[in-house]
């Protein structure tokens, strides 16, 4: 079902989408964003600023959703939108639980999962990774379901191998059956201020051993109170995890978003990894988090736990240490990566487009929209209105790209 942009709604529906949008945004005081895509709306760049982006060029609008109506086409938290080989579109939706297939006419194809714990079934559906077959991420259950990218059938639900303690919030596969795999650690406070831990991007070979490819900053910050061991929680920040990647086949490209590169590595026969290629990514550079930012966080957090009627008192903050230019990363199908910069000067995400060995150029998004794919003309996200209801848009991009 394709329909125009949704109409901002407050009026509580079957679902009580506002109570359930309410709800979410509670819980995330407990949850670091660490690989959520956040869209960051600031105002436009100080005269004098060099813009170094240009807006996508956009040929058409496509949007599947509805606020409010038939089941099929209502979401609640969009995790993961991916195009099959055939230009169907695969969508996650962590808060119903469920996995769910459209045409690119926003025709539904069908509905996979539900919630629970058996086979097929989700907690939380984060990613979705697409080759001969679909895989999906459950970290919350520490298990990859896959299926059919021609039926759609099930065809099996595999465990994790352990990560140390880690949680996997992303996974993918390289064409040796690797799997990479974004992983947190467990973050906890015990009464004194430590550095919030790393994430590491994980290799886990068929063989069983595991090798770390890169560790970076997480993007949220840990709160807690003062002189107490408890409470402390999770707080979203605008500074972004510090890297980023993704898969093509053989190639493994390495976003470093604190040193503003990304490395192309490729696997050899020997099963080693090799880098082929190193690209600086242009535009504005990462730069330190100083105490006026984390003022900003902490004004966020005591608002949002306002909200949620908690008062802890003295807040005290861990978080990043810069500012990351590289938040996440994708492949288009047509080898291109394109890199989410994050830019505090532009309204709507800018991402930057590059090939091995050039830039070939940054294009910011319309305001609310969230890049998740990229299957020529199409661009597939989501898009986000002010009272917080998702759906699935679609941009075709214009014939002119580079």
């Amino acid at each position: 079902m394709i329909v125009p942009s949704p109409t901002p709604s407050g009026a509580p529906g079957r679902h009580s989408r506002t109570a359930r949008n309410a709800h979410i945004r509670a819980l995330q005081t407990h949850t670091l964003a660490v690989v959520t895509v956040l869209v960051i709306s600031t105002p436009p760049p100080a005269a004098g600023h060099q813009q170094w982006w240009t807006d996508a060029p956009i040929a058409e609008t496509r949007t599947i959703g509805v606020t409010i109506g038939e089941p099929e086409y209502e979401f609640s938290s969009i995790s993961a939108i991916r195009f099959l080989p055939d230009n169907r579109i695969v969508v996650a939706d962590a808060g119903l639980h469920n996995i769910r297939v459209f045409t690119t006419d926003g025709v539904h194809v069908r509905t996979m999962g539900r919630s629970g714990g058996g086979p097929g079934e989700y907690v939380t559906p984060t990613s979705i990774f697409v080759d001969t077959l679909i895989r999906v991420l459950d970290p919350r259950q520490g298990r990859v379901t896959i299926y059919s990218v021609e039926t759609l059938e099930l065809r099996t639900t595999r465990p994790l191998q352990s990560l140390g303690g880690y949680l996997a919030t992303r996974v993918g596969i390289l064409s040796d059956g690797s799997l990479i795999a974004s992983t947190i650690p467990p973050v906890s406070y015990h009464g004194r201020e430590e550095p919030l831990p790393l994430a590491l991007v994980l290799r886990l070979r068929p063989g069983g051993s595991v090798d770390t490819l890169m560790r970076y900053q997480m993007g949220g910050a840990l709160w807690y109170t003062v002189g107490r061991s408890a409470p402390y929680g999770g707080a979203r920040t605008p500074f972004g995890p510090g890297g980023a990647w993704a898969i093509d086949g053989p190639v493994l490209a390495l976003a470093d978003g604190i040193a503003a590169e990304v490395r192309y590595l490729r696997l050899q026969p020997d099963g080693t990894l090799r880098q082929e290629a190193r690209v600086t990514l242009p535009g504005e550079g990462s730069r330190p988090v100083v105490a006026e930012d984390m003022q900003e966080v902490e004004d966020s957090l005591r608002a949002l736990l306002a909200r949620a009627r908690r008062s802890p008192g003295r807040i005290g903050l861990i978080g990043p240490t810069h500012w990351s230019t590289a938040w996440a990363a994708r492949f288009g199908t047509d080898g291109t990566l394109w890199i989410f910069r994050a830019t505090r000067t532009a309204r709507g995400q800018v991402w930057t487009q590059l090939s091995r060995d050039r830039i070939l150029g940054s294009w910011r998004f319309p305001p609310g929209f969230s890049l998740h794919d990229v299957r020529y003309p199409w661009a597939a996200g989501v898009k986000t209105d002010e009272e917080g209801v998702q759906v699935v848009q679609l941009l075709r991009l214009a014939d002119d790209r580079p």
